[in-house]
């Protein structure tokens, strides 16, 4: 009787490293179906988490832009220049385009409220800056009255919505 040949894994001659060549070919299926699923496993986890972590950046990015304008549209002297409040709504219209882009599923439910109240106040500032620019435009001090108020919310939602990130860029600043 033919003794079947045996191949020794990195040439150790002993018997937990030598075996046939179907034995071989067993081991090797159990290792790489067992590495498929795994991967097969993985990788949506990974890219779902990546998702979620490109939407908060978007809501982040958009939560901080939004505050910075509020802050720009709370000062009179800008507030009295055209040009300032044409900047103005050209950024928030970009802004308010962005932040239809974030995937309101992907942000945390603790979190959401914020996104949407800021986006609301967005379209919002958005229409006092289009009829601050028009014939109906309000006396200036009531427009930066105005958007003041808007500002004390936006910074509320901002730092909810951002939350331990904002605190760390605080932090730098400081």
């Amino acid at each position: 009787m033919d003794v079947p040949a045996e191949y020794c894994l990195l040439n150790i001659q002993h018997w937990s490293t030598c075996m046939t060549k179907s034995e071989w070919s067993g081991w090797a299926q159990v290792v790489g179906a067992t590495a498929a699923v795994l991967i097969a496993v993985a990788v949506p986890l990974w890219q779902k988490r990546r998702e979620r972590i490109d939407a908060n950046s978007v809501a982040h990015h958009f939560a901080l832009r939004l505050r910075g304008l509020s802050s720009r549209l709370m000062q009179l002297e800008g507030v009295e220049r055209r040009n300032t409040l044409l900047t103005c709504r050209e950024k928030l219209k970009m802004l308010i385009h962005q932040s239809h882009t974030i995937r309101l599923d992907l942000i945390p439910a603790d979190r959401l409220d914020a996104l949407l109240e800021l986006q609301s106040i967005a379209n919002a500032t958005l229409l006092n800056v289009d009829r601050q620019l028009g014939p109906d435009a309000a006396d200036v001090p009531f427009f930066v009255q105005l958007s003041a108020a808007n500002h004390a919310i936006i910074q509320r939602a901002t730092e909810t919505l951002c939350g331990r990130a904002l605190k760390a860029s605080r932090r730098m600043e400081a």
